[in-house]
């Protein structure tokens, strides 16, 4: 299968992210919020760009970041809204869905290959061999989005009935 389509997958983005640490989604799944070591970016899902960007660096006294709680404050858009992040600092996006399909990752020879497959068919489908760490891979809560977040870049996927 290419790339642009997985099944009922649709391949919607990738973008290229330097230092990419954490990544979330907003409440209403309209929105991820990406961290990196140099700032915060917001994507819009419907328009599929970047919408939003600070370059304060990420540290510890930061009053935008909740270390506990893995959360991280947005902006723009999203200012009023404390975000759950996975990636460096821990924690793990949904690896199945309602729809049946489930994401992996293999580690074989030291290098990280991600999978999706469907529960009925058995069969697992390559997705990527990223070229950095993966950081973050999975569901979105509704099951709508399928993300991969490595250290370089992001790459969405949206679920098409």
């Amino acid at each position: 299968m290419s790339k642009s389509q997985i099944g009922p997958w649709r391949f919607v983005l990738t973008y290229a992210i330097g230092g990419l640490t954490e990544i979330g989604f907003s409440s209403g799944e309209d929105y991820i919020l990406i961290l990196s070591s140099s700032g915060r970016s917001v994507i819009s899902l419907a328009s599929r760009e970047i919408i939003a960007r600070d370059h304060e660096q990420p540290s510890y006294n930061a009053d935008w970041i909740d270390l506990l709680q893995k959360a991280v404050r947005g902006i723009d858009i999203l200012c009023d809204e404390w975000i759950q992040v996975v990636g460096l600092w821990g924690g793990s996006l949904n690896t199945h869905c309602s729809t049946g399909w489930s994401v992996n990752v293999r580690y074989e020879d030291q290098t990280e290959f991600a999978y999706i497959a469907q529960k009925e068919s058995n069969i697992d489908v390559f997705i990527d061999k990223p070229i950095t760490e993966i950081r973050a891979f999975g569901f979105s809560n509704t099951g709508r989005f399928l993300v991969l977040a490595t250290g370089s870049d992001l790459s969405l996927y949206e679920y098409i009935k």
